[in-house]
């Protein structure tokens, strides 16, 4: 099981780094469950899509989201969900 984990922890960093190049990012569900759970201190995180859907809860702070042709500043407590495949970024604001 661990070696299984290292395997896509390696494949995940892989595609973290191609995606700097590409904007397609790749997910890799763990325990063969259909849900992917990251908690990202965001600053910068640019434009790019993936072929799942993606749930966006600010913890804390906020963050500006750009979707589309549309920007929203989403503060604590709020959520945004982003269809698959749709192109967005996100970033970190001064409040």
């Amino acid at each position: 099981k661990k070696s299984r984990r290292k395997k896509e922890q390696k494949l995940h960093n892989i595609y973290e780094r191609a995606g700097e190049k590409n904007v397609e990012r790749k997910i890799f569900y763990k325990d063969e469950l259909p849900v992917s759970v990251i908690t990202a201190n965001i600053v910068d995180y640019p434009f790019h899509f993936h072929d799942d859907m993606e749930i966006v809860y600010v913890l804390s702070g906020s963050i500006i989201l750009k979707s589309g042709y549309y920007t929203y500043t989403l503060k604590q407590g709020d959520m945004f969900i982003l269809n698959d495949r749709d192109m967005h970024s996100l970033e970190r604001t001064d409040e």
